[in-house]
């Protein structure tokens, strides 16, 4: 529901890639892929001037600059949709917007068009709790317990209890979403997810370290804050949402369930590639991401925050801002809800968000008292335009441009049975290998794809695909990845075999045996480095929103400790990683 960036210095940069030929039954198919040449044309000229000139003279962006970033980010580089930005300051407000609510529709999106805003919600949701603590019905550093039903038995550590505010600044322990999550439907991954299931898992739940010790950025813990907040109040999120943030800011068309005037404002989603997708329901995690809304209705949400317009909820809103600990970079803090980056000063106050089609970024610098809001209808990234534009020393995030080379790798590719699911995958590899340059995770030239119900993707003796990600684009590239990887390992295997023995020390208690772990302890350990690594990949390949809402999968798929670990204790493994130059990713330029 959030893209989380673990670096916000975007600059350009990419090693030399190569294309794939993949031979398919002893025919050649070419397979064009994205080489990096940084040749961004006449519009990304113009906005790099643009933004040169405005970071000397501490200019608001123009709506040139805005569009012409929109129009590079669309026509050129097929990273959205429809794109819409707002910008408030002490001057007023303003919205430029360019693209489609669909695909081959005629409707221009614009500040009225509805997005799902994911994460951003959970602003929302630090609102309601601040709002409650100033009415005297909660407390910050009240137990959660207390305003849940008195039969739920929550996890706690050396006589420490979960806390409001630990909730609130991802400081609880709790994983990003539960080990049990098992969705019939990837693409409404939330959607079948029961409050019984969710107070299941947390009566079992261990918690991996104190409570309060460490920021790790939890989905469930928001979801958990959303039901205590409903519970306490006896109404339901969307309720409480319109009666007491909506109306007084006068947001009309910030909802979950959308009127049939709302729902004829909304855009289509869409996934990274292009594809459409389906709209995302949360009922149990409502308060982690569920909202939607458009330009117009969050822009007079931020101009409350930096205090623009007068407004009862001002000494609510200003304590949601406030710093309340580290999070996960030393530039960044957290409040309740918002976070904080300093890695260029003035500080910048935001939350980015995205769903299954949908990503979102509110931000604003108190500072120049300006904000920005940016809606698309992909699910592409769009905090590093929220970012830039509040201040141009966060550069935009590339998009490398595609090419072919005459030295490009071969690919075997064989179908065990050559019915109609594994032909279909055959052409669903060609299709994404021709949209997604991953020439450089390629270690192994022969590729297996197979049908049958208790096919389960491997690496060895021979890399083999199942037909079981037909409707999910983005989880079979990911386990492609993923098993090449293995590979990559074989040809470090000593670096490999030092590495394993560093990760025992850092984690003790990994588990063997599926669905936790994998077959033997040693190739725990491994896939450790694997996982990760397919992580940093799937980043590279989709974007880091995407790439979390994969990983945030598998936790509930397959190796599921050793996924949760890949996010809660990344920086860890990306040590080990460096340590003996296990990073195919980083290579020379």
């Amino acid at each position: 529901m959030n893209a989380r960036p673990s670096t916000y210095d975007l600059a350009p940069a990419g090693p030399e890639k190569v294309g794939v030929v993949a031979r398919m039954r002893g025919e050649l198919i070419a397979i064009k892929t994205p080489r990096p040449r940084m040749r961004r044309g006449y519009l990304t000229l113009m906005s790099c001037v643009l933004a040169a000139a405005r970071l000397a003279n501490a200019d608001a962006p123009t709506h040139v600059e805005i569009r012409s970033i929109l129009q590079q980010r669309i026509d050129t580089e097929k990273r959205g949709v429809g794109l819409v930005v707002g910008w408030v300051d002490e001057h007023g407000t303003r919205v430029v917007s360019y693209g489609k609510t669909q695909i081959g529709g005629s409707s221009d999106v614009n500040g009225k068009t509805i997005f799902e805003i994911g994460s951003i919600t959970k602003v929302f949701t630090a609102v309601l709790l601040e709002l409650a603590v100033e009415r005297g019905e909660m407390k910050l550093d009240a137990p959660v317990a207390d305003y849940l039903p008195a039969s739920l038995k929550l996890p706690s550590r050396n006589g420490r209890q979960i806390t409001l505010l630990d909730l609130a600044t991802h400081r609880s322990g709790l994983p990003t979403v539960p080990d049990d999550m098992k969705p019939r439907d990837p693409k409404n991954y939330y959607a079948d997810y029961t409050l019984a299931q969710m107070f299941a898992f947390l009566s079992t739940y261990k918690l991996p370290r104190d409570i309060g010790s460490q920021f790790e950025y939890s989905n469930l813990g928001f979801g958990l804050l959303g039901q205590a907040l409903t519970h306490r109040e006896g109404a339901n999120y969307e309720a409480m949402v319109m009666k007491h943030v909506c109306q007084p800011l006068g947001m009309a068309s910030t909802r979950i369930t959308l009127t049939p005037d709302l729902r004829a404002r909304l855009a289509s989603p869409y996934s990274p590639d292009l594809s459409p997708t389906e709209n995302w329901d949360l009922p149990v995690f409502v308060g982690a991401g569920a909202l939607r809304s458009d330009a117009e209705d969050l822009l007079k949400f931020v101009s409350a925050n930096l205090e623009l317009v007068p407004s009862e909820l001002t000494p609510a809103l200003l304590a949601t801002q406030k710093a309340r600990g580290a999070a996960d970079s030393p530039a960044m803090e957290i409040g309740l809800g918002w976070e904080i980056l300093k890695k260029h000063p003035p500080p910048i106050i935001f939350h980015a968000g995205g769903t299954g089609g949908y990503a979102s970024f509110v931000g604003f610098d108190k500072a120049s008292r300006t904000g920005v809001v940016v809606l698309s209808n992909t699910a592409n990234d769009v905090y590093d335009i929220g970012l830039h534009l509040l201040n141009p020393r966060y550069v935009l995030q590339p998009q490398p441009t595609p090419a072919v080379r005459a030295d490009d790798p071969i690919l075997d590719i064989n179908l065990i049975h050559s019915d109609k699911q594994e032909q279909e995958t055959k052409q669903q590899l060609l299709r994404l290998l021709t949209a997604h340059d991953v020439s450089h995770y390629i270690f192994t030239n022969k590729i297996n794809i197979e049908s049958g119900f208790r096919v389960v993707p491997h690496s060895h003796p021979v890399l083999t695909l199942s037909t079981k990600r037909l409707k999910d684009d983005e989880l079979l590239l990911s386990t492609f990845v993923h098993e090449q990887l293995h590979w990559y390992l074989d040809q470090k295997a000593d670096a490999t075999k030092q590495a394993v023995t560093e990760l025992r020390t850092l984690f003790p208690k990994l588990p063997v045996g599926f669905p936790e772990g994998a077959d033997t302890e040693e190739s725990s350990y491994e896939h450790l480095l694997v996982c990760r690594m397919e992580y940093q990949a799937d980043i590279e390949i989709f974007g880091r929103l995407r790439a979390r809402q994969i990983m945030e999968f598998w936790t509930s798929d397959h190796y599921t400790r050793i996924y949760q670990a890949v996010l809660a204790d990344g920086d860890k493994i990306d040590d080990v990683l460096r340590k003996y130059k296990l990073v195919p990713i980083e290579r020379p330029q």
